[in-house]
C-alpha cells in the first residue's frame, strides 16, 4: 500500500510542476530556468510547452 501512496504522491507532484510551466513561461522565463526552478528536464519542459501550444 505504501508503494501505491508514494507513487500517486509523485505522479501528483509531476503534474503540479507541468501545470506550472504556461505560466512560468508567459512571466518571460526561458526554458532553461522554467527546467531549473521546477527541477525538470529540459526535454521534459520543452514537450509540455509544445502541448500547450498545440491545445
Amino acid at each position: 500500500m505504501e508503494d501505491a501512496e508514494r507513487k500517486g504522491r509523485v505522479e501528483g507532484q509531476l503534474e503540479g510542476k507541468l501545470e506550472a510551466i504556461p505560466r512560468l513561461l508567459k512571466l518571460g522565463l526561458t526554458l532553461e530556468q522554467v527546467a531549473e526552478a521546477l527541477q525538470l528536464d529540459i526535454a521534459e519542459v520543452r514537450k509540455s510547452a509544445r502541448s500547450q501550444t498545440e491545445q
